[in-house]
């Protein structure tokens, strides 16, 4: 572990990747200070790795970056750079780097080489929707808000069904008003099917809440 952590500093950028990624592996939590300020490294890869790290040891910093490839957008001033930034805005980037790479960080969930094929199939609608997932655990409102929109707007259903997802996993019963929208859909049937599942269960949670009370 003490190596893990000095190799975060190390002059190649293959080394600091996979000594952040070892860290998440490892669940090194003293590792936390060290892995935020690899959110800052020049080498995206590095960026990535420490972001996926941070996820597993639920400290919230590691959530930036995903709020990021999902949003095209900062959601803080700490963290990210613009020129990580500009990066970001193209999924289909981050995740072929992530391939190449070997990284077990990329948000493939389980589909592996299949989701590489797609993404070069000019589609990067799964990894935005991967990074809406992990988002489902982001306790800060702004993430909330965003996932609503998404839900709400996006452009892609996967995208948008994912979204819902994760804000039917968050579980406020604040945001059945504004998924309601979702209902007087009439040509996106699964949109309106996963948003109708979701404030059936967000409704149930907020009742269950009520009651306790």
């Amino acid at each position: 572990m003490t190596f893990a952590l000095r190799a975060l500093n190390d002059k190649n950028a293959l080394v600091r990747t996979a000594a952040a990624a070892t860290l998440g592996e490892l669940h090194v939590r003293k590792a936390i200070p060290a892995l935020r300020l690899a959110l800052s490294d020049k080498e995206v890869s590095v960026m990535l790795a420490a972001a996926h790290a941070l996820y597993i040891l639920k400290d919230p910093a590691g959530f930036d970056i995903y709020y990021s490839i999902l949003m095209g957008d900062k959601k803080s001033s700490q963290g990210i750079i613009q020129s990580q930034l500009d990066r970001l805005k193209d999924p289909k980037q981050v995740a072929e780097m992530g391939f190449q790479e070997g990284l077990g960080f990329v948000p493939f969930g389980g589909m592996g080489y299949e989701a590489y094929r797609t993404l070069m199939n000019h589609d990067s609608s799964p990894v935005r929707a991967a990074a809406a997932r992990f988002l489902a655990l982001d306790p800060d409102s702004i993430t909330e808000d965003a996932l609503i929109q998404t839900a709400l707007a996006d452009k892609n259903v996967i995208v948008r069904g994912a979204a819902i997802d994760a804000l039917a996993q968050r579980g406020d019963p604040k945001c059945i008003e504004r998924l309601a929208k979702n209902l007087e859909e009439d040509n996106k049937y699964q949109v309106r099917y996963r948003t109708a599942a979701t404030i059936i269960r967000l409704s149930h949670i907020g009742r269950a809440r009520s009651a306790r009370n």
